[in-house]
């Protein structure tokens, strides 16, 4: 008899089997006579209902229950068709139908009603309905995991609603190891799922829910939390009530107008994080009520949902952004633009994408109205003015003056999941290309959004289509790119007749979009600027009374020359002093000049805007500014290993294309010579701490709209001020660095078209890039420039320490591609901070030895290493110990061959003075534990060394219990003595065997092996196995060298 399967979409049929199967009892069952009460009180009273329904006998039912057909479910679970249930009957009960073949004729109407289960039309449809429900429902493993986390912390955290994922969000998970430094065991943590913010109030109710979920999920594990509820997601739903309720989501105005849904979201994170904050500062009892007193909380409320709605509120600007749509109002009567561009450059799309902009762009009219814009700006319009005076330390990026809200942090249009990321100097950094936060270039290519995943970015993306089209009709694109890299254009190869049809293309489509909104300023670019330049104190006051420095004075012809071409492209002006002082008043402050020689014969002017008269002092930027790096660099090449071709551009006058408000321009002041007559910028200058500020806005908007046209295409633009770096993977980037540099043309930005460069191996900002090899590190030039200094310097023994400390600047920036040689500045450091502000000094010789060592480790091709790959693997190889106590001085390690010790390779080797004098020379030996640590890793990469297939740019691990050596060996850089020379040698040992050496540290107790071998307890290895480590023997590459020479250096700088 086939067991029970009854789905709940068929419970609904179960009164037919169950009629059937009883017509055909009472037919076939004789006449009994049982009786027995108990069976009767145990029977379901719903078949008890049918079988007396039917006018079965009582006898006949009690036959039935005492088989165990006892319930509704039971019995209508005989079987499925009418031969079955006959059989069922004969075997089970014994009934047998044929056993009266007199009774036959009146069966047949009893079985005729029996028909088999049947499954409804809307059955798939309905099971797919609540599987997908289920789905959407239950959270993602990675979200379980994220607050197991907190709760095993006892520290709750703000959840980012695009992490609150469910299973249907989650179906694939990757899952990554990781060291927990609290309790320091390798864990495996569920890779971060993300999916799309809530958008609906449903949506967001579900995903309540999955944290409610979740929480309880969190406590089954740790019941001993007081702080979570017993009912978490009930305390969600009240919350989500609360939230979805007529005073928040629901609130409505007497016009008919509610708040917007990013405000309500705005205030549903805020008061969930107020709710987390109460509990772990133990000011609510539990989740529950702490989610409660925060949604009755009034601060809360007025100030994260009345005033930001109010605020929003506000009328329309009547200033020049509101102006009406026509081509021509774009146009001042000037002749200058309008900063249209801003809100399109802001990471945010400020139009209402309607259906022209989703389809083919119309043509352009044939006349279209257009002026060359002024040539100072890229947009030929004031850009937000940079205000300097008395009230400029109160002003912040995160004010508006215009009184509109601002994006969040955060806010724009971001790449799916976390973006792309680099190891420097020994921390793992998110990537930077120069654009801003919000940049789709910190996404893989193949993680950026485009229009199918964000419609607003279909207008973009169309336009960059129209371009390539337009350039494909009267260009070769591949030959321009060429023409570039081999840097043989001397000018622009876009006419004018063709920038100007591009321009009418990008205007006609603005049009249609539309483009009048206010430009805000974009915290969302930027992270928080946390720490600032220390000025010396000086009676600074404004006036008249500052004089040029030499290098000014010499050539005041040269400059006077240059002012008069700057003032010819609208970016300086000329004034007497007495107009100046009549129309800028106490507010007129003249600064001096610097003139510094370029190649091309012309002068850097420089204005110093700090001495004298202090207005760099004043001024204070709140947003940090960061441009990218060799180790954005190397992410890229280990990104796109077939990365086949880079062209470098550079921008003219970068600095000079921000216009500055006209109130500001005397503070800006300045004279080439002696005389009634002044000088006076309307644009930024050199010398000015705002002018890198507000270009690196303009300049970071002006890269994403690039990568707005371009979708996920895989193309790189990297950004280091005004130093430009394409980088392509496939023939057809090329076409896409030309669409892309003519973009920008059409948009105003100024190129030094000579100094275009490009191919397979490129420099830029100092770095050289070899594509063939994926190689990166010093260009040429800059490697030369050392050589010379450090050989020369090394021979003649003495050295200014200003110069010794501008050159180690260089090769602190420069030798963040070539980590393996960092280590040998540790010691240079260490002298010139004991140095403080002398004069010329005498070199050590351990500085000499340094000095030669690295001119020729930048010879030839040691200027260049390896960029690695991508997932590097992580292999453990090796744990090591030390030991210092009195005489007894041992170093130990084995090798993770084998699970079992006894398989393993080991060492234990004993220091004394003979061996190791270095050991005494500051004192007591336990005082060098750091340096045995570090002694014994290197003994193990030498012993043991670094398997074949750990090699090649691939990451390897080892275990040791000095915390300190695993954040030294992170950083590659250390003063201490003799600690930096053991450094030195490490680093050069794994630069041999082309391997990266991840040291992470262990507690004692996990590494009670190595632990065992320098107390010479030898009981868990094998004899056999046993590694010899001759430290008396051993030379190295430099440490011999180093050790002696960094004795008598440290000496020095102790005394």
């Amino acid at each position: 008899m086939s067991a029970l399967r009854v789905c709940p979409l068929q419970r609904f049929a179960q009164v037919d089997v169950v009629s059937g199967v009883r017509a055909a009892v009472v037919a076939l069952v004789p006449f009994m006579t049982v009786s027995d009460k108990d069976i009767l009180a145990k029977v379901e009273s719903e078949l008890k209902f049918h079988m007396d329904e039917a006018r079965v006998p009582q006898d006949v039912q009690l036959l039935v229950y005492k088989c165990g057909y006892d319930s509704m479910r039971i019995f209508a679970g005989l079987d499925d068709t009418k031969e079955a249930v006959r059989s069922a009957l004969k075997e089970e009960l014994p009934l047998d139908y044929t056993a009266s073949p007199e009774k036959r004729p009146s069966l047949e109407p009893t079985h005729g009603s029996f028909k088999p289960l049947s499954t409804p039309p809307c059955a798939p449809l309905l099971k797919q309905c609540m599987a997908i429900s289920v789905t959407k429902k239950c959270q993602a493993k990675s979200l379980i995991a994220q607050k197991l986390e907190q709760v095993e912390d006892n520290c709750p955290e703000l959840e980012d609603l695009r992490e609150v994922t469910s299973v249907a969000d989650a179906a694939t998970e990757a899952y990554a190891a990781v060291i927990d430094p609290t309790s320091n065991t390798l864990r495996f943590k569920p890779g971060k799922t993300m999916t799309t913010p809530p958008s609906t109030p449903e949506e967001l109710r579900l995903g309540h829910r999955r944290l409610g979920l979740a929480w309880e999920m969190a406590r089954s594990r740790h019941c001993s939390r007081a702080w979570l509820p017993e009912r978490c997601v009930d305390a969600f739903r009240k919350f989500s009530d609360h939230i979805l309720g007529a005073k928040i989501a629901g609130l409505k105005t007497p016009d008919g107008r509610s708040p917007a849904w990013s405000n309500v979201l705005l205030y549903e994170a805020e008061v969930r994080r107020h709710a987390y904050e109460a509990v772990r500062k133990g000011d609510a009892k539990d989740l529950a009520v702490a989610l409660r007193d925060a949604c009755k909380a009034p601060d809360v409320v007025s100030t994260y949902f009345i005033v930001p709605i109010t605020m929003s509120a506000t009328a329309p600007s009547s200033g020049p952004f509101s102006v009406a749509s026509p081509i021509r109002s774009h146009l001042r009567p000037e002749g200058e633009l309008t900063p249209w561009i801003v809100p399109l450059l802001e990471g945010r799309a400020p139009w209402r994408l309607g259906v022209q902009a989703q389809g083919v762009l119309p043509p352009p009219p044939a006349k279209t109205a257009w002026q060359s814009p002024d040539s100072a700006s890229p947009t030929g319009g004031a850009m937000p003015s940079c205000s300097v005076g008395e009230s400029s330390a109160e002003a912040s990026s995160d004010e508006d003056e215009d009184g509109l809200q601002k994006p969040l942090l955060g806010s724009g249009i971001w790449g799916c999941g976390p973006p792309m990321s680099q190891k420097i100097l020994g921390k793992k950094k998110p990537f930077t290309d120069g654009l801003g936060l919000c940049s789709p270039g910190r996404w893989a290519p193949s993680r950026r959004q485009n229009a199918r995943d964000r419609p607003c970015l279909g207008f973009a993306e169309q336009l960059g289509q129209e371009f390539l089209k337009l350039l494909e009709r009267s260009l070769a694109m591949r030959q321009i790119a060429m023409k570039l890299a081999v840097g043989h254009a001397s000018e622009s190869p876009f006419n004018t007749e063709l920038l100007e049809e591009g321009r009418a293309i990008l205007f006609y489509a603005l049009e249609l979009a539309g483009t009048k909104l206010p430009a805000p300023r974009v915290p969302a670019v930027f992270e928080r600027k946390m720490r600032w330049r220390r000025y010396e104190e000086e009676g600074a006051e404004w006036g008249l009374d500052r004089e040029n420095y030499l290098s000014a004075k010499t050539h005041a012809a040269e400059v006077q020359s240059q002012f008069q071409e700057e003032e010819k492209l609208g970016a300086m002006v000329e004034m007497d002093v007495s107009e100046a002082k009549a129309r800028y008043g106490n507010r007129l402050a003249v600064a001096s000049l610097g003139a510094i020689e370029k190649k091309n014969g012309t002068y850097r002017v420089v204005h110093d805007g700090t001495h004298g008269i202090g207005i760099n002092p004043r001024i204070k930027v709140r947003d940090q500014l960061k441009s990218p790096g060799a180790g954005d660099v190397r992410a890229v090449l280990q990104e796109m290993p077939g990365c086949f071709f880079a062209l470098t551009g550079d921008v003219a006058r970068a600095h000079r294309l921000v216009k500055v408000a006209e109130q500001d321009w005397g503070l800006l002041a300045c004279r080439t010579a002696e005389g009634d007559k002044l000088w006076l910028n309307k644009v930024g200058s050199f010398g000015i701490s705002s002018a890198a500020y507000h270009w690196s806005r303009l300049m970071s908007g002006l890269g994403r709209a690039v990568y707005y046209t371009l979708g996920k295409s895989e193309l790189y633009l990297l950004v280091y001020v005004d130093d430009l770096l394409w980088m392509v993977c496939e023939a057809k980037g090329l076409e896409l660095i030309v669409m892309s540099i003519f973009l920008l043309e059409v948009l105003g930005l100024p190129f030094a078209w000579k100094k275009f460069k490009g191919g397979i191996d490129v420099e830029w900002v100092g770095f050289e890039l070899c594509l063939k090899g994926a190689r990166l590190g010093l260009s040429e030039v800059r490697a030369q420039w050392l050589i010379e200094w450090l050989a020369t310097t090394a021979q003649r023994g003495t050295v200014k320490i200003a110069d010794l400390a501008f050159v180690l600047g260089r090769l602190s920036f420069g030798l963040t591609a070539l980590g393996h040689l960092r280590p040998f500045l540790g010691p240079i450091y260490a002298w010139v901070a004991a140095m403080g502000s002398l004069g010329e000094c005498k070199v050590p010789k351990a500085l000499v030895l340094i000095f030669r060592f690295l001119a020729a480790a930048l010879e030839g091709s040691g200027r260049l290493a390896k960029a690695g790959s991508k997932c590097g693997h992580v292999q453990e190889l090796f744990r090591t110990d030390a030991k210092a106590e009195g005489n007894q001085i041992w170093l130990g390690g084995w090798a993770l061959d084998h699970s079992d010790p006894k398989y393993c390779r080991w060492f234990s080797e004993q220091l004394n003075h003979n061996n190791a004098p270095w050991l005494f020379a500051t004192g007591e030996c336990y005082r060098q534990i750091a340096p045995l640590e570090l002694l014994a890793t290197l003994a193990a990469v030498v012993t043991f060394g670094i398997p074949e297939c750990a090699r090649g740019g691939i990451s390897c691990s080892a275990g040791t219990d000095n915390l300190g050596n695993s954040m030294v060996v992170a950083r590659l850089l250390t003063t201490k003595f003799p600690l930096a020379c053991f450094l030195m040698e490490l680093a050069l040992q794994l630069q041999r065997r082309e391997a990266d050496l991840e040291l992470f540290w262990l507690p004692r107790l996990q590494n009670e092996e190595a632990d065992a071998l320098t107390n010479q307890c030898y009981t868990a290895f094998d004899p056999v196995k046993r590694c010899r480590f001759d430290v008396a023997k051993f030379e190295g590459i430099v440490l011999i060298q180093i050790l002696a020479a960094g004795q008598d250096l440290y000496e020095e700088i102790g005394q």
